[in-house]
């Protein structure tokens, strides 16, 4: 049955990564009132729901007219039907018409009673009734998950005044779709739905292009109006509709308007003796039959998923009175006539119903590394590249474009990590692209210690400018690795000027659990025991640690923020104490922990009692804002949602968003004025520092962020990213702690959730998440962190999403890695 069929998908062995799995079961109490029942191919009767239910549909889609002349499918019939669907645990998708009929592309006919309407009249009308309708599901506790404003309006809609053929058609209908998610935003649903825009063949890239480039240069309709786009395809009536055209489809609309894509309509025949249509090329070898059924799902599922989409929906595979659906074939429904699911040879087998077989080739296919192998250490590999595991085989990305990053054997992977917390605004910015294109044009590089150039001027600029100015100075590296070292010559050179005793500070102190780079130095006065094991005899002595904060594990029961801090900043006292106030450079921290601790946000008042430790005894205050820093938790600075204002900052990753390998040291106007009276130098430099185009793809990127208003995605989304992960997996058996902020999340793992004991590092559990999440049932990038508890034991994963991410995005994400997260530690969930 598409029921297994289909629902193939919903089985968690299968298209685990879609979200969404759903039928339009709109006509059930119309065949319910003509006396049908259902039952399961094993001949079992039941309510339609429980037969849904059971074979893995999660959502149910249901048309609504506005004043249809025998009640069917009115508002009323809609609330019945939906509650049926809540009660039995599916989510709704409410399809409105705007007609008391059917509404596809070349009939639109507006409602009877809105017939002698102005258009400024039906504009009021449209979000009026979008907004009451809305109401009155949240009036029956019912939630709805997606509403679509039309069906199939690729014509337009509300006929004649909204049909794109006609004068201001466009710009009407423009007026009406930005009215309706008006509506539905300002109801008193608990829960906005996603609001989608529903065209028909979706095959079509031309017409759907055509579409949204037109309807949006309107005006009153934008982007912001919706979440989702949905087509409609079907294969008995083009035979251009191939596959192959339907995934560029999905793709492109995914790649251009950066929103969700879903297949909404959708079926194949049982039986088609004498198609009107020749059917596309790349299907002509699915057989019609309940098995050819099962295939075409696949087929469709595989192609959405490829696109990044998250939904496929079978159109009304139990409506019996209708047994071609429309179509010039004679029977596309998953029952019989009588009721009956269609039987299929690998029931009940269910774990048959997968997608196309498609493993994630991680390196290449056998005979590739058959050939030209090169062996290291008795390792071998065909890459000349020196990574950092010979034994690890890494999968090769041939494209990446928004958020989704391709592989050499077609794989689309969701990059919910930019990397390691580094594209900031997703892949292949057009505008980041042409900047750097501009630069080349004109300086590519000059030497710093001899020029300037503007590109490094405005960066700098803007950086300084973002502080309102306390930090007054920037110096321009490659990495975040080599701002943080700056950072420490810098804070001994400034000791260096002034006179007396302070000349012999040389020490630092950092915190354990703490990661600042892989130099000499940097690694020095980081706590990574793994990256600094092999080098320890090469580290420096001068650098001692002190507890980080880590709430989940160190904040003792019954102990207020307030008493933690405190212990904290008496810790830090004692380590002054120990090794010598007069000694001391600075104190080196990551505002919000990164990796090797897994986000953890500084406790309130933590930062501001670090820096009065320095304060007192004349020590520096350097801020390690690699990973944290430049939006990734909602402002620009993670230290200004603090109260504190480091002596140094190091930023990196989100400065450039991995454009062009660019990091930065800032530094306080107090610490310049010294140098400027002392020395007026820095006994500091690199061959790249400043380097031009690195400095204007970051200058770009930061505009962006600006222009786009991304700081306040990142504030909105954040925390319903948080909420969501909280929601989806806080209960699952072996999750011990979710904790983040911003666009910066951690999910640790425990093997017992009462006595939070971690996992032993043999399991490798983190790793085994990640490469999971990398298989094509997954389709999604975490980033993996072990030692989390004391530089050996401890597993989390962390989420760190580019900042223009939209809703349906984060929820993407979450129901990504829940699949993973079940399919890797089990589908154990406590129950509250």
């Amino acid at each position: 049955m598409l029921l297994t069929t289909l629902l193939a998908v919903g089985l968690p062995c299968a298209h685990a990564t879609l979200t969404y799995k759903g039928v339009d079961w709109s006509s059930l109490l119309v065949e319910e009132a003509a006396g049908k029942s259902y039952s399961d191919t094993d001949g079992t009767s039941g309510s339609l729901e429980t037969i849904l239910v059971n074979n893995g549909v999660n959502i149910v889609r249901q048309r609504l007219w506005y004043d249809p002349s025998d009640g069917n499918y009115n508002l009323d019939y809609n609330l019945k039907l939906a509650k049926r669907a809540y009660d039995a645990g599916m989510e709704i998708y409410l399809d409105i018409h705007f007609s008391d009929t059917w509404a596809d592309p070349s009939d639109q006919a507006v409602p009877a009673a809105w017939a002698d309407y102005s258009v400024s009249e039906l504009i009021t009308a449209v979000q009026d009734y979008t907004e009451s309708t809305m109401n009155s599901f949240a009036s029956a506790g019912i939630p709805l998950a997606i509403v679509a404003i039309g069906n199939e309006i690729t014509d337009g809609m509300l006929f004649p005044t909204g049909d794109m053929d006609d004068t201001d058609g466009s710009y009407n209908l423009a007026e009406y779709l930005h009215a309706a998610s008006a509506g539905i935003k300002a109801s008193n649903l608990d829960t906005i739905p996603k609001i989608m825009i529903h065209l028909s063949d979706g095959w079509d890239w031309d017409t759907q292009e055509w579409w949204y480039e037109t309807v949006l240069a309107e005006g009153p309709f934008s982007t912001d109006d919706f979440d989702l786009h949905g087509v409609s395809y079907y294969p008995f009536y083009n035979a251009d509709a191939t596959l192959a055209a339907l995934k560029t489809s999905l793709t492109n609309l995914y790649s251009k308007y950066g929103k969700d894509v879903m297949v909404v309509e959708t079926n194949w025949p049982s039986s088609c003796p004498d198609p009107e249509y020749d059917f596309p090329s790349d299907t002509t070898s699915i057989p019609f039959s309940p098995a050819g059924q099962t295939e075409w799902m696949q087929d469709v599922a595989g192609e959405v998923e490829d696109a990044g989409g998250s939904g496929l929906f079978y159109w009304e595979p139990a409506w019996l009175d209708n047994e071609s659906l429309g179509s010039s074939c004679v029977y596309n429904l998953l029952f019989e006539t009588s009721g009956e699911a269609m039987s299929r040879p690998d029931k009940p087998d269910m774990t048959a119903f997968t997608t196309r077989e498609k493993p994630l080739q991680i390196g290449t296919s056998d005979q590739a590394v058959a050939t030209a192998k090169l062996h290291i250490n008795g390792t071998s590999t065909n890459s000349s590249v020196l990574h950092a595991n010979f034994n690890s085989e890494r999968a090769t990305i041939v494209n990446a474009e928004g958020n989704y990053l391709t592989t050499s054997d077609g794989v689309k992977i969701f990059d919910a990590t930019g990397g390691a917390a580094v594209a900031c605004i997703g892949h292949n910015h057009p505008r980041v692209k042409q900047a750097i294109v501009d630069q080349l044009a004109s300086v590519a590089y000059c030497y710093s210690p001899f020029f300037t150039n503007p590109a490094s001027e405005r960066l700098a600029k803007h950086l300084t400018d973002s502080t309102d100015t306390l930090m007054s100075k920037v110096f321009i590296v490659s990495s975040g690795t080599e701002a943080v070292e700056a950072g420490l010559k810098l804070a001994r050179h400034y000791f260096t000027v002034l006179e007396g005793p302070q000349t012999k500070r040389h020490r630092f102190i950092a915190r354990e659990q703490s990661y600042h780079g892989n130099t000499l130095g940097s690694l020095s006065v980081g706590g990574h025991k793994a990256r600094k094991a092999t080098y320890l005899p090469l580290l420096g002595d001068n650098v001692s640690h002190v507890s980080a904060p880590y709430p989940y594990r160190r904040q003792e029961e019954g102990e207020s923020d307030d008493m933690y801090v405190r212990r904290l900043a008496d810790e830090l006292e004692t380590e002054f104490q120990q090794v010598g106030p007069d000694t001391v450079c600075a104190f080196v921290a990551e505002t919000m922990s990164g990796l090797t601790l897994g986000a953890v946000p500084p406790p309130p008042g933590y930062l501001r009692a670090m820096k009065a430790v320095c304060d007192r005894h004349g020590a520096l205050f350097l801020l390690d804002e690699v990973m944290s820093g430049m939006g990734r938790t909602g402002s620009l600075h993670a230290w200004q949602q603090e109260g504190v204002v480091p002596h140094l900052q190091s930023v990196a990753k989100g400065l450039g968003a991995g454009y062009e390998p660019i990091g930065a040291l800032l530094v306080n106007a107090s610490v310049v004025d010294v140098l400027s009276n002392g020395t007026g130098s820095f006994n500091h430099s690199q061959t790249y520092q400043g380097h031009p185009v690195a400095c204007a793809a970051a200058s770009e990127v930061q505009q962006i962020v600006q222009d786009e208003q991304l700081l306040k995605n990142v504030l909105e989304l954040g925390p319903y990213l948080g909420e969501l992960l909280q929601k989806r997996l806080g209960q699952h058996k072996h999750v011990g702690n979710i904790r983040g902020r911003g666009f910066m999340w951690a999910i640790e793992f425990v093997l017992d959730k009462a006595s939070k004991t971690p996992f032993p590092v043999e399991d490798t559990v983190a790793a085994r998440l990640h490469a999971t999440g990398l298989q094509h049932d997954f389709s999604i990038s975490l980033l993996p962190g072990a030692g989390v508890v004391d530089g050996v034991n401890g597993d989390v994963i962390m989420l760190a999403p580019a900042y223009n991410v939209t809703r349906a995005d984060t929820e993407l994400i979450v129901e990504r890695t829940l699949q993973v997260v079940k399919h890797v530690l089990g589908d154990h969930f406590e129950t509250r």
